[in-house]
Protein backbone atom coordinates (compact mmCIF):
# COMPACT_ATOMS: atom_id res chain seq x y z
CA UNK A 1 0.00 0.00 0.00
CA UNK A 2 1.24 3.24 -1.15
CA UNK A 3 0.06 6.86 0.98
CA UNK A 4 0.79 10.08 -0.17
CA UNK A 5 -0.08 13.57 -0.54
CA UNK A 6 -0.22 17.35 -1.84
CA UNK A 7 -0.52 20.36 -1.66
CA UNK A 8 -0.48 23.24 -4.40
CA UNK A 9 2.71 23.81 -3.15
CA UNK A 10 4.50 20.74 -2.98
CA UNK A 11 4.56 16.93 -1.99
CA UNK A 12 5.01 14.69 0.88
CA UNK A 13 7.80 11.76 0.67
CA UNK A 14 5.89 8.83 -0.33
CA UNK A 15 5.25 6.52 2.38
CA UNK A 16 4.57 2.58 1.80
CA UNK A 17 3.09 1.04 4.24
CA UNK A 18 3.85 -2.88 5.42
CA UNK A 19 0.81 -3.83 6.34
CA UNK A 20 -3.26 -2.89 6.98
CA UNK A 21 -3.79 0.37 7.44
CA UNK A 22 -5.83 -0.19 11.23
CA UNK A 23 -6.67 3.52 12.62
CA UNK A 24 -3.61 3.44 14.89
CA UNK A 25 -1.69 2.52 11.95
CA UNK A 26 -2.98 5.27 10.13
CA UNK A 27 -1.90 7.53 12.89
CA UNK A 28 1.71 6.87 12.44
CA UNK A 29 1.44 7.21 9.29
CA UNK A 30 0.15 10.73 9.54
CA UNK A 31 2.39 11.52 12.27
CA UNK A 32 5.08 10.58 10.91
CA UNK A 33 4.26 11.36 7.18
CA UNK A 34 1.96 14.44 7.16
CA UNK A 35 3.31 16.47 10.25
CA UNK A 36 6.95 17.30 8.85
CA UNK A 37 5.37 18.57 5.58
CA UNK A 38 3.12 20.73 7.16
CA UNK A 39 5.17 21.92 9.19
CA UNK A 40 7.74 22.45 6.09
CA UNK A 41 5.20 24.62 4.72
CA UNK A 42 5.70 26.45 7.53
CA UNK A 43 3.73 30.21 8.57
CA UNK A 44 0.41 29.89 9.46
CA UNK A 45 -0.39 26.88 7.26
CA UNK A 46 -3.98 25.54 7.86
CA UNK A 47 -3.95 21.59 8.56
CA UNK A 48 -6.94 20.76 6.95
CA UNK A 49 -7.84 17.15 6.64
CA UNK A 50 -10.95 15.24 5.18
CA UNK A 51 -12.44 12.60 4.50
CA UNK A 52 -12.01 10.72 7.83
CA UNK A 53 -14.13 8.26 8.98
CA UNK A 54 -12.28 6.00 11.53
CA UNK A 55 -13.16 7.41 15.34
CA UNK A 56 -9.83 6.66 16.59
CA UNK A 57 -8.21 8.88 13.89
CA UNK A 58 -10.59 11.44 14.32
CA UNK A 59 -9.98 11.76 17.70
CA UNK A 60 -6.07 11.98 16.97
CA UNK A 61 -6.47 15.41 14.91
CA UNK A 62 -7.96 17.48 17.35
CA UNK A 63 -4.91 17.99 19.61
CA UNK A 64 -3.10 18.73 16.56
CA UNK A 65 -5.20 20.94 15.64
CA UNK A 66 -6.70 20.12 12.55
CA UNK A 67 -9.67 21.10 11.33
CA UNK A 68 -11.64 17.87 9.62
CA UNK A 69 -14.25 19.21 7.28
CA UNK A 70 -17.22 16.94 6.43
CA UNK A 71 -17.15 15.60 3.28
CA UNK A 72 -19.78 13.65 1.51
CA UNK A 73 -19.48 9.75 1.28
CA UNK A 74 -17.97 7.99 -1.36
CA UNK A 75 -17.45 11.35 -3.76
CA UNK A 76 -13.72 10.39 -5.19
CA UNK A 77 -14.34 13.15 -7.51
CA UNK A 78 -13.87 15.53 -4.34
CA UNK A 79 -10.50 14.22 -3.48
CA UNK A 80 -7.93 15.53 -6.15
CA UNK A 81 -5.23 12.36 -4.44
CA UNK A 82 -7.57 10.08 -6.87
CA UNK A 83 -7.11 11.86 -9.68
CA UNK A 84 -3.37 11.74 -9.05
CA UNK A 85 -3.06 8.29 -8.09
CA UNK A 86 -4.93 7.81 -11.73
CA UNK A 87 -2.18 9.83 -13.44
CA UNK A 88 0.40 7.53 -11.44
CA UNK A 89 -1.15 4.47 -12.73
CA UNK A 90 -1.00 5.15 -16.15
CA UNK A 91 2.49 6.09 -16.14
CA UNK A 92 3.77 3.27 -14.14
CA UNK A 93 1.98 0.49 -16.52
CA UNK A 94 2.22 2.23 -19.40
CA UNK A 95 3.05 0.46 -22.57
CA UNK A 96 1.87 -2.65 -20.59
CA UNK A 97 5.14 -2.55 -18.68
CA UNK A 98 5.27 -5.52 -16.58
CA UNK A 99 7.49 -5.86 -13.02
CA UNK A 100 9.72 -8.36 -11.80
CA UNK A 101 9.76 -7.80 -8.44
CA UNK A 102 7.84 -5.25 -5.31
CA UNK A 103 11.06 -4.07 -4.91
CA UNK A 104 11.21 -2.88 -8.91
CA UNK A 105 7.57 -1.95 -8.70
CA UNK A 106 8.11 0.86 -5.70
CA UNK A 107 11.13 1.99 -6.98
CA UNK A 108 9.12 2.97 -10.75
CA UNK A 109 6.43 4.04 -8.32
CA UNK A 110 8.62 6.44 -6.43
CA UNK A 111 10.27 7.66 -9.34
CA UNK A 112 6.83 8.51 -11.42
CA UNK A 113 5.40 9.97 -7.97
CA UNK A 114 9.04 12.42 -7.74
CA UNK A 115 8.62 13.11 -11.38
CA UNK A 116 5.07 14.47 -11.22
CA UNK A 117 4.94 18.18 -12.73
CA UNK A 118 4.31 20.96 -10.29
CA UNK A 119 1.49 22.25 -12.65
CA UNK A 120 -0.46 18.90 -12.74
CA UNK A 121 -0.72 19.37 -9.05
CA UNK A 122 -1.81 23.29 -9.20
CA UNK A 123 -4.11 22.19 -11.50
CA UNK A 124 -5.84 19.51 -9.24
CA UNK A 125 -6.34 21.77 -6.79
CA UNK A 126 -7.35 24.57 -8.72
CA UNK A 127 -10.02 22.24 -9.89
CA UNK A 128 -11.87 22.65 -6.38
CA UNK A 129 -13.57 24.81 -6.78
CA UNK A 130 -14.89 23.52 -9.94
CA UNK A 131 -15.73 20.29 -8.03
CA UNK A 132 -17.43 21.75 -5.32
CA UNK A 133 -19.88 23.81 -7.48
CA UNK A 134 -20.32 20.28 -9.59
CA UNK A 135 -21.16 18.80 -6.45
CA UNK A 136 -23.80 21.83 -5.86
CA UNK A 137 -25.15 21.62 -8.87
CA UNK A 138 -26.05 17.41 -8.29
CA UNK A 139 -27.14 17.81 -5.25
CA UNK A 140 -24.25 15.53 -3.90
CA UNK A 141 -24.27 13.43 -6.75
CA UNK A 142 -20.96 11.85 -8.05
CA UNK A 143 -18.74 14.30 -9.50
CA UNK A 144 -15.96 13.05 -12.13
CA UNK A 145 -13.10 14.48 -13.36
Amino acid sequence: MVWAAFCYNGQVSLHFTSCRQTSQHYVKTLEDNLLPFAEFLGGNFSKTMFRLTLQTTQVWFNPQNIKVLGWPACNPGLNPIENLWGIMCCRVYSNGRKYSSVRELKRFIANVWYEIEPKTMQDLVSSMETRIYELINKNGSAVRF
